[in-house]
């Protein structure tokens, strides 16, 4: 191989290799996805205005800026309620998701069947549109079923809830042969419980039908909407019809903190003195599923002044923190009960600002320190009154001396002395 023929094979590999790494760093920063979509009435008329909801959501971890966007119609269907140039989305957040609504009509010739849309976006740094395809049905005055309402209840991680449908035929003909069945969300977050697959010998025109499933959330799974996928099979006189639909599951859960006071006071004995600085510790525990926000503990009560607060941050989920609050009660506050209330202000998944509360009543007693203090000072007083009255005394008793020991004794002595000073 000559020199040309190896530099070409090298500048290839080369190449080849800044587009793969290329396209798998892009893979790997952004993930916009456009699987869920709804559309009423069902089925589309033909002639008439129909409405088309897409729900576009970012599923990385990182903000998707400059989406752009349009709907790629074809026949039988064209947009009636602006032109269908490109739109661009500023920003998407992670995990966030955006619905994208549409008005259309379809052509009054259209004969009865499914028709596709596709849905065509891309971040700003990508040139390649993502297409996703849409299933649009379109019928005269023919039998159809469709999922009219549902009732989730309250569906939060590791725990099982309810869904009810309600399924009701539109049209003025009876069907036969029902099958409804709903599927697992993607990756097994969502778990069907019941029997998936539900049959009914009939609907008649206008009739609607309720069918209910138990569900089970992993432990798993993180907070987001998930789409169980429904089928629904039936006969009429054209046939054996199928309907696809996705039911969307939004998951909804929160922090939950549990407070425990483990020391209260300075001497650990629940026991609070006057004039003091006393402390209440504390641990704050998060038993729930979601991460805890701007978490901070705070005290009110009538034995101080002082409004003690600690900011702790955020407290993961299966996790605590422990935090003391300091405080300086009253010099005058009388002995006695008196309630203290501690507060822990956090925020939830929705960033709504919640509380939970825990009074108790402490033992307010006299400060003994204080004792101590005062019989200091007493002592030092009493000592100084000694003090004084030893040294009186003492000059009571050497001018006794003077005046009745030394001058008799010695009195010429001392005259001899003070008369030489005064000469």
């Amino acid at each position: 191989m000559n020199t040309k023929n190896i530099i070409t094979v090298l500048f290839s590999i080369l190449l080849l290799n800044g587009i793969f790494g290329a396209t798998n760093s892009n893979y790997d920063s952004m993930n916009l996805v456009a699987d869920t979509y709804n559309y009423s009435p069902v089925p589309v008329v033909p002639g008439e205005e129909f409405e088309l909801w897409i729900q576009l959501t970012n599923n990385s971890n990182f903000e998707a800026d400059n989406v752009t966007y349009f709907l790629d119609t074809k026949y039988p269907f064209q947009v009636s309620d602006f032109n269908n140039t490109e739109l661009v989305l500023a920003k998407l957040a992670p995990y966030q998701t955006t619905i994208i609504k549409y008005k259309l009509t379809a052509d009054i010739k259209t004969l009865d069947g499914t028709y596709e849309i596709d849905f065509k976006f891309r971040p700003g740094l990508t040139q390649t549109y993502n297409v996703k395809k849409y299933s649009i049905d379109v019928a005269s005055d023919t039998s159809v079923l469709e999922v009219i309402s549902t009732n989730l209840s309250d569906m939060s991680i590791g725990s099982d809830g309810n869904l009810e449908l309600t399924i009701k035929n539109l049209s003025s003909k009876n069907v036969r042969d029902v099958f409804i069945t709903l599927e697992d969300a993607t990756g097994d977050f969502i778990s069907v419980l019941d029997l998936k697959t539900r049959y009914f010998t009939s609907i008649n025109a206008g009739e609607e039908l309720k069918v209910n499933y138990k569900l089970n959330v992993a432990k798993t799974i993180t907070q987001n909407s998930y789409a169980l996928p429904l089928t629904i099979k039936f006969t009429n006189s054209a046939g054996i019809q199928t309907i696809t639909r996705d039911i969307g599951v939004k998951i909804n859960d929160n922090p939950k903190l549990v407070l425990n006071l483990t020391i209260v006071g300075e001497n650990s004995n629940n026991k609070i003195y006057t004039n003091n600085k006393e402390k209440i510790e504390m641990e704050i525990y998060n038993v729930g599923n979601i991460d805890a926000e701007s978490v901070y503990a705070e005290m009110t009560s009538a034995i101080t002044n002082d409004s003690p607060k600690y900011f702790v941050g955020s407290i993961e989920k299966d996790n605590y923190d422990s935090i003391v609050l300091e405080f300086n009660t009253k010099a005058d506050v009388k002995p006695g009960n008196y309630p203290v209330q501690v507060i822990v202000h956090y925020k939830d998944a929705s960033l709504k600002e919640q509380t939970i509360t825990k009074g108790i009543n402490v033992e307010v007693t006299k400060n003994p320190n204080e004792k101590a203090a005062i019989a200091s000072i007493f002592s030092v007083i009493i000592g100084i009154v000694i003090g004084i009255v030893v040294l009186a005394i003492l000059v009571l008793f050497l001018r006794w001396a003077y005046r009745v020991l030394l001058l008799p004794a010695f009195g010429g002595i001392f005259t001899k002395i003070f008369n030489k000073k005064k000469k």
